[in-house]
C-alpha cells in the first residue's frame, strides 16, 4: 500500500478512535473540589468592613441592595456552610439592616431567611409579604416592588421561589393566587411548549424552567387532596418537558445563549419539584456540572457576577443522595399523585437534618441506573400489566438488591390483584405475607402501625416488594400536618432501606462497573441446588463476577440459576445449534459435586437442611479431589451454615477451625489480585447485635490434606456483594464482603482438581 495512503487510513483511524471514546464519568470528589474552590473564592470577595457581596453584580444596584449579599449567602448556605459563621453572620447582619426595593432582593432574601432558624420567620414573613402586595392579580411583577410597573418571566420566577421558599416552612398568604400564577403561565405557554421572556421572543431554556417550577408549585399548593393531577396543569406541564426534552442543552442557554449559571440553576428546581433525571437523554445534573467545572478558573470563579453563585447552588444542591425512584410505565396511570415523593422526600430530608433527592425513571433504563437508589416505588390506581421486558427488567433489579414499594392509588384493588400476582409470577416459589411483629419495620425507629396493612413478598432473608393496603401516596401527598400514620411508614421504610441512613451522593456508583479489558482466565462457580430455597440471592454472582473481574481479570462464570425469565426465540430449524461452549453451565444438583471438575461451589440457604447420605457423599468426594466449597448463611439468618457445621464434623470425621488471619483466604498472600481482608469491616447491625463480632472475619474451615477445603461463614457475604442496606442482615459490609469473596474465588482457583476415579 502506498505509504500516503497508509498514513492517512491509521490517521483516520485514530480519529475515529477518539470520537467513539466515551467521556470520562464525573466524580463526587471533583464536584467537593469545586464547591470548595467556589466557597473560598467568594469569600474572598466579601467586603470585611460591611459584609457585604453587593460588588458581585452593581447593575441595578440601588434597587437591587444586599441582593447580591443575599443570593453569596444563599448559595454558600446551600453548600453546607453554618449561618454562624462570622462572615455569614455578618453578611446577615448587613442585610437585615437595609430594606428591599426590588424583586430579585427580596425573593431571594426569602431563601436567606428559610435557611435559617425560626427565630427568623417573622423576616420571611415579612419579605413575602412584600411580595405578595407588589403582585398583580395575575400575580405578575416588575423588577421594582410596585404594583402596575410591567412585568417578564425571570422576575415573576424569583417572586415565585421567594413565596415557595416561604410555603416550605408555612408561611402562605391567604393574598397570593396560586391560580392566578397557574392560569398565567398556562396563558403565556407558546405553542411549541415553551416560555419566552414576556407574551413575545422566543422560548428560551430559562423561562422554560420557570414555567415549570411556577406550575409545579401551584400544583403542589392548590391540588394536595386531589387523587388526580389537574388536567390543565398537567397538560402543560407536559408540553414544557417536551420542549425540554428537545432543546435541552448543559453547554447554553437554548434560544437564549446568556445567563447559563441562572438557567442551570432553574433546572435544578425543575429536578427537585419534577424528579425527572434526563431531559434530551442526558442526564442533567452529570452535563450541567461538567459544564460547571469547565468553565470554573483556578481561584473557583465561574464566569461573571452571580455566576459562581448560581452554578455553587447547582452542584450542593444537585449532589445531594437519590434515595427514591418513582417509576414511570407508558400506558399505566403511575403518576396520579404528582407530589407525593417531593413531600416525602422534603419530610425525610427534614427528618435526618440534610437534604435528600428523588428521581422519575422508567423500566427502560439499564438495571444499574435503577438500582441507584434501593427503592423503586410504583403506583397506580389500574391493573399493572408489564410486558416479557419490564417484568425482566424489574426482577433483574430485585435480584440485583433492590426493593419496590408497591401503592395502591385510591386503595385500588385492580393494582393489588395485579401485583401479587405479578410478584408470584416473578418468584413462583414466594408467597405474600402480612408484615408480622419482629419485621425491622415494626420494631425499629418510627415504629409501623400492624393497621397499615401492609404485605411483603419476602425471600426468607429480605423483602423484595412491600404493599401497603392504604393510598400512602395521597396521604404523603395531602397530609401537609404530617398526622397520619403514613409517616411512620415514611420513616421506617428509610432507616429499614438505607441501613439508618447510609447514602452516598449522587455521583457515587452504587454499582461497580465491569472494566474494559481482555480476562486473563476462567473459572465457573458452581451454585448447588437442593430441595428448598436454594438460591435465595441469584444476582450475587453477577457484583461477585465483576470485582473479581477487575481486581485480577479472572472471568467468573456462575451455573444458571434456573431463574424465569421471557423465552427466548427459537432459532430457525435451518441454523446450527450453538456451540455447547456458549451455553450458560448448567444447574449444578448438590448430590452431583463431587465428580464435578468445577473448582468453587457455593451452598447457600436460611433454614437446616438435612444432607441426604448422597449429598454428604459428594461433599465429601468434592473436597477430596480439591474443590473448594463455600457454606453461607445468606443474610447471616437462620440455621442453614450452622447446621451443615454439625453434620460435616461426622461426614469429614474432623471438626471446622477458623481460618488464621495469615492464610491468603484472609490476607490475600499469594493470590495474585488477592486483598488483605485480616481487618474487616461489618454492618453496623452486626456491630449493634451480635456478640462477639471484632474486625477479624469469623470464617471457619474443615480442613481436609491440610488446605480449608469446606469454608463456613455465618455471616452474610451475598447481600454485602449487592450493597444491600436493608436493616436486620447480620454480615460484612459490602467491600470487606468483596474482598472476601474475591479471595476465596482466586484461592478456589488455584486448586487442582484429582482425576475423577
Amino acid at each position: 500500500m502506498n505509504c500516503r495512503y497508509l498514513a492517512l487510513a491509521v490517521a483516520l483511524l485514530v480519529a475515529c478512535t477518539m470520537l467513539v471514546r466515551p467521556a470520562l464519568a464525573l466524580t463526587d470528589e471533583e464536584v467537593d473540589q469545586a464547591i470548595t474552590k467556589m466557597q473560598n473564592y467568594l469569600y474572598s470577595e466579601q467586603d470585611k468592613a460591611t459584609g457585604s457581596w453587593d460588588k458581585l453584580h452593581a447593575q441595578g444596584s440601588d434597587r437591587e441592595i444586599t441582593g447580591p449579599t443575599a443570593l453569596v449567602v444563599t448559595a454558600l448556605l446551600y453548600s453546607g456552610e453554618s449561618f454562624q459563621r462570622p462572615e455569614i453572620s455578618k453578611a446577615i447582619a448587613y442585610i437585615r439592616a437595609n430594606d428591599p426595593k426590588g424583586t430579585y432582593t427580596t425573593g431571594l432574601r426569602c431563601h436567606v431567611w428559610a435557611h435559617l432558624p425560626d427565630t427568623f420567620l417573622p423576616l420571611l414573613d415579612a419579605d413575602v409579604t412584600r411580595l405578595v402586595m407588589a403582585a398583580t392579580e395575575e400575580t405578575t411583577i416588575h423588577y421594582e416592588l410596585k404594583k402596575g410597573k410591567g412585568w417578564d418571566h425571570s422576575t415573576m420566577q424569583y417572586a415565585l421561589l421567594g413565596v415557595w421558599e416561604g410555603a416550605k416552612r408555612n408561611v402562605r398568604p391567604s393574598e397570593w393566587s396560586w391560580q392566578a400564577a397557574a392560569d398565567h403561565w398556562i396563558k403565556l405557554q407558546r405553542e411549541d411548549g415553551g416560555w419566552g421572556y414576556n407574551s413575545g421572543g422566543d422560548s428560551r431554556g430559562s423561562m422554560v424552567a420557570a414555567g415549570l417550577t411556577a406550575l409545579s408549585v401551584a400544583q403542589q399548593e392548590l391540588h394536595r387532596r386531589s387523587a388526580k393531577p389537574n388536567p390543565a396543569i398537567t397538560k402543560s406541564i407536559n408540553l414544557g418537558l417536551a420542549w425540554l426534552d428537545k432543546n435541552f442543552s448543559a453547554s447554553t442557554n437554548p434560544g437564549h445563549g446568556g445567563h447559563q449559571m441562572y438557567y442551570l440553576y432553574g433546572m435544578e428546581r425543575v429536578a427537585l419539584a419534577l424528579g425527572h433525571k434526563y431531559y434530551k437523554n442526558q442526564d442533567w445534573f452529570e452535563s450541567g456540572a461538567k459544564v460547571i467545572l469547565k468553565k470554573m478558573n483556578n481561584s473557583g470563579k465561574v464566569g461573571d457576577g452571580p455566576d459562581t453563585c448560581f452554578a455553587l447552588m447547582f452542584l450542593s444542591r444537585g449532589r445531594v443522595p437519590v434515595w427514591i425512584t418513582k417509576l414511570e410505565v407508558n400506558g399505566l396511570n403511575w403518576n396520579n399523585h404528582p407530589n407525593d415523593i417531593y413531600f416525602l422526600n422534603q419530610f425525610l430530608s427534614d427528618y435526618r437534618e440534610g437534604e435528600l433527592n428523588w428521581q422519575v425513571l422508567g423500566l427502560d433504563r439499564p438495571v444499574s441506573e435503577l438500582r441507584s437508589t434501593p427503592i423503586l416505588f410504583l403506583a397506580s390506581d389500574q391493573a399493572v400489566a408489564l410486558n416479557d421486558e419490564q417484568k425482566a427488567k424489574l426482577k433483574d433489579y430485585l435480584d440485583a438488591g433492590g426493593l419496590l414499594v408497591a401503592n395502591p392509588d385510591s386503595a385500588s384493588q385492580a393494582f393489588t390483584t395485579s401485583m401479587v400476582r405479578l410478584g408470584e409470577e416473578l418468584y413462583p416459589g414466594l408467597k405474600w405475607r402480612p408484615m408480622a411483629d419482629g419485621h425491622p419495620m415494626v420494631e425499629g425507629p418510627g415504629a409501623l402501625a400492624a393497621s397499615q396493612g401492609v404485605r411483603t413478598l419476602n425471600n426468607g432473608v429480605r423483602d423484595l416488594i412491600l404493599m401497603p393496603g392504604t393510598d400512602l401516596g395521597m396521604i404523603w401527598q395531602s397530609d401537609a400536618a404530617h398526622t397520619n400514620k403514613a409517616w411512620d411508614f415514611a420513616v421506617s421504610l428509610f432507616v429499614h432501606a438505607t441501613d439508618r441512613g447510609v447514602l452516598e451522593n449522587r455521583l457515587v456508583p452504587r454499582v461497580e462497573k465491569r472494566e474494559s479489558k481482555s480476562a486473563s482466565s476462567q473459572m465457573t462457580l458452581g451454585r448447588a441446588r437442593y430441595d428448598g430455597t436454594w438460591l435465595p440471592e441469584p444476582g450475587t454472582a453477577t457484583a461477585w463476577a465483576t470485582r473479581v473481574f477487575n481486581r485480577a481479570g479472572v472471568e467468573l462464570i456462575a451455573t444458571d440459576h434456573g431463574i424465569v425469565k421471557p423465552a427466548a426465540k427459537q432459532p430457525a430449524a435451518a441454523e446450527p445449534e450453538k456451540n455447547a461452549k456458549d451455553q450458560p453451565p448448567p444447574v449444578l444438583d448438590l448430590a452431583d459435586i463431587g465428580k464435578s471438575d468445577i473448582k468453587l461451589v457455593h451452598l447457600t440457604g436460611v433454614d437446616a437442611l438435612q444432607l441426604s447420605a448422597a449429598q454428604a457423599a459428594a461433599i465429601k468426594e468434592y473436597a477430596r479431589r480439591g474443590g473448594t466449597l463455600l457454606i453461607e448463611s445468606v443474610g447471616g439468618k437462620g440455621v442453614f451454615a450452622q447446621n451443615l457445621e454439625v453434620q460435616l464434623r461426622e461426614v469429614l470425621q474432623t471438626g471446622a477451625v477458623p481460618i488464621p488471619p495469615d492464610h491468603s483466604v484472609i490476607s490475600g498472600a499469594e493470590l495474585s489480585g488477592g486483598y488483605d481482608v485480616s481487618q474487616a469491616t461489618y454492618r453496623r447491625y452486626s456491630v449493634l447485635n451480635v456478640t462477639g463480632v471484632t474486625r477479624r472475619p469469623r470464617i471457619v474451615a474443615f480442613y481436609v490434606d491440610y488446605r480449608p477445603a469446606v469454608l463456613i461463614t455465618q455471616e452474610d457475604l451475598s447481600l454485602g456483594a449487592l450493597d444491600v442496606r436493608q436493616w436486620g442482615i447480620n454480615g460484612y459490609a459490602p467491600d470487606s464482603a468483596l474482598k472476601l469473596l474475591t479471595n476465596i474465588a482466586l484461592y478456589a482457583n488455584k486448586s487442582q482438581l484429582a482425576a475423577v476415579e
